[in-house]
C-alpha cells in the first residue's frame, strides 16, 4: 500500500489506522470530505487542529508540523524511520499514545512548553532519542518520570 485516497463519504477514521503501513507515502483526501483534509500527503482533521497520520513510507528526512495544529494523534508518526528532524510548533498541546514510536532515525526532538498532555508510550521504542525540554516544564517531568533521555533548555 503506497497511497490512500479518502473519499468524501468517509466521516470516521480510527486511531492508528495507518500504523504498520511502512510503504505508505501519501494520504489524499477528497476536497469535499466534511471531516478530513490532506496537507502535503499527511492526514488532518478538516479544521487542521489534529494531525492524524504522517505516511511512514515517505522518505523525507525533515517535516515541520503546520502552525495551528493542537494535537498529534495516536500513532501519527509511528514507524516513520526516515524522519531525522521534526519541528513541532508552539501551540501543540497534546501527544496521543505512541505518537512518535518506532521513529528509528529521530535522534532529537524539541518539545515546546505548550505541550501539556502526554499519552502512553509517546516516544516508545526510540532508545536513541533525546528530548530537548524547557526547564521545569511538564515535558521535563514526563521525560524524567518515564526515564527518557533529555536535555533542558533554559
Amino acid at each position: 500500500l503506497s497511497s490512500v485516497a479518502i473519499p468524501s463519504s468517509v466521516t470516521s477514521i480510527g486511531d492508528n489506522s495507518f500504523v504498520h503501513c511502512s510503504s505508505l507515502t501519501t494520504i489524499e483526501v477528497s476536497e469535499n470530505n466534511p471531516e478530513y483534509c490532506s496537507i502535503v500527503g499527511a492526514l488532518f482533521t478538516k479544521d487542521k487542529k489534529n494531525l492524524l497520520a504522517y505516511p511512514a513510507g515517505r522518505n523525507n528526512e525533515e517535516y515541520t508540523i503546520p502552525v495551528g495544529v493542537k494535537r498529534i494523534g495516536a500513532g501519527a508518526f509511528c514507524g516513520c524511520s526516515f524522519l531525522k528532524f521534526l519541528e513541532i510548533p508552539s501551540g501543540v498541546t497534546t501527544f496521543e499514545d505512541k505518537a512518535f514510536s518506532n521513529c528509528s532515525s529521530l535522534k532529537m526532538l524539541v518539545i515546546p512548553t505548550s505541550v501539556k498532555r502526554f499519552g502512553n508510550r509517546v516516544f516508545g521504542d526510540n532508545p536513541q532519542l533525546i528530548l530537548r525540554v524547557f526547564q521545569h516544564s511538564r515535558s521535563e517531568r514526563y521525560a524524567r518520570r518515564n526515564r527518557i533521555k533529555y536535555e533542558t533548555i533554559e
